[in-house]
């Protein structure tokens, strides 16, 4: 079965209470609850544009700041990883 991870603020807020940063947590609590969910990787190229335009609709959508501070957190990351490794980012297959 498939899994996704939801992108709306109020099941990573309301149903887990887990912080973004505890992303193993976060899929493994789903796997176990059979809750979709979806992993992305640092060398998808289509990622980073896709995670920025979830902070403005998670900041659109009343999050709270310790929310919107993980996921600029993981934006850091993903940038920083384009950054060190140009020749590992291509669109997903």
């Amino acid at each position: 079965m498939v899994r996704y991870i939801a992108l709306q603020c109020n099941i990573w807020k309301n149903l887990y209470r887990i912080r973004m940063k505890d992303q193993k947590a976060l899929l493994l609590r789903c796997i176990r609850n059979d809750v979709p969910a979806m992993v992305f990787s640092g060398n998808d190229i289509l990622f980073l544009p896709l995670l920025k335009q979830y902070y403005l609709d998670a900041e659109k959508g009343g999050c709270t700041q310790e929310f919107l501070d993980d996921i600029k957190l993981r934006i850091e990351e993903f940038e920083r990883h384009i950054e060190m490794s140009p020749d590992t980012i291509k669109l997903p297959d």
